[in-house]
């Protein structure tokens, strides 16, 4: 089962102790040159628990900028964003 955060995360499940960050990414460059354009869920962390993949996802989003700026808005976009996710914290 995979739980939607936004349009480039989700967290996939088993529903019982799995669960894996997952960035979606746009395929480029393919060998295959009718894939380019397509777009693909890439693991990018696993988790034992609903709440440390989503502390995974913050951690990943935060550590990218140089502006302080940037961060904070981030921070309250991520905040608002898992405060509207349903609770999944049963999983």
């Amino acid at each position: 089962m995979a739980i939607q955060i936004n349009d480039n995360w989700q967290i996939e499940t088993d529903g019982r102790l799995n669960f894996t960050l997952q960035q979606k990414k746009i395929i480029e460059n393919s060998k295959d040159p009718s894939r380019n354009g397509e777009t693909k869920w890439v693991d990018v962390g696993y988790y034992p628990t609903y709440q440390t993949a989503l502390k995974g996802l913050i951690r990943r989003e935060v550590a990218v900028p140089d502006n302080i700026k940037y961060l904070v808005n981030k921070l309250s976009e991520l905040e608002s964003l898992v405060m509207n996710l349903p609770d999944h914290g049963a999983m």
